[in-house]
């Protein structure tokens, strides 16, 4: 009996979103290697919007806002005092300071540059200056909340009652930290990739929208015609034993 050939093995095929997705990845790890090196000016623009904010909307205890590479530093006027230790006064007071490294939130940037790449790259340059003046209000959020907790939060029950905060306003304070620290730095980039190239993004997602399997129609088996019926003529007598009639026998003679 002849052997049949092997059907050939088809190599597996990655849907476009996981292509999309290792694109992507590979792009963010190039892009933030290029981007540590520069992350300190590139990181100085929404620097400088966190110092506005704070010395606008807190200017009541903020006495003034300082930069410098990979550092960003807040002094108030809040007291606090210091603990005692040999040699010094007692009941030293100094005034609270806070600091942050302002790139320490800004992979951001070199998140969207990858979704930029790993996308349609049309107006790739654009786009990511684009993008780029798009995230600095949220990295300066990132900032801003970070410095805010860390001097009112975390200075204790003397400095919270000298800024004059409510509850409500303490509970909101903790929340744009959790947001702008956890959330924003992740959420922001993917929003503002999906304003510069939504059309690459429906497609992608029309493209994984499950399709309903196509069943082959069988064939119906071909039925048998009807064998044509086989019509006597009118008219005729059939000589066939089967249509001739059987004779009946004769009645039995009467007894004399």
């Amino acid at each position: 009996m002849p052997q049949q050939p092997e059907p050939q093995r088809r190599a597996p095929r990655f849907s476009p979103l996981t292509r999309f997705f290792a694109r992507a990845v590979a792009a963010f790890l190039a892009a933030t290697a290029l981007w540590w090196p520069v992350s300190d000016y590139a990181s100085r623009p929404a620097a400088f919007v966190a110092r506005v904010v704070l010395e606008t909307a807190f200017d009541g205890w903020v006495r003034r806002t300082s930069s410098s590479p990979h550092k960003l530093e807040v002094e108030t006027r809040l007291t606090v005092r210091m603990p005692q230790q040999p040699g010094m006064p007692r009941n030293m007071v100094a005034e609270l300071t806070g600091e942050v490294d302002p790139a320490k939130y800004g992979y951001s940037l070199p998140l969207l540059l990858a979704l930029l790449v790993a996308g349609s790259r049309r107006h790739l340059l654009r786009n990511a200056l684009v993008g780029a003046a798009c995230l600095v209000p949220f990295h300066a959020f990132s900032i801003a909340a970070t410095l805010l907790k860390d001097m009112v939060l975390g200075g204790g029950p003397g400095v919270l009652a000298q800024t004059g905060f409510a509850q409500w306003q303490i509970e909101l304070l903790a929340f744009c930290y959790q947001l702008g620290v956890l959330l924003m730095p992740t959420l922001a980039p993917i929003l503002v990739w999906l304003g510069l190239d939504c059309s690459f993004a429906s497609t992608l997602l029309r493209q994984e929208e499950p399709h309903p399997p196509s069943t082959p129609t069988q064939p119906e088996p071909p039925t048998a015609a009807p064998a044509p019926q086989m019509q006597e003529p009118q008219g005729l007598v059939s000589t066939s034993p089967a249509a001739v009639p059987p004779r009946r026998p004769p009645p039995p003679a009467a007894p004399r």
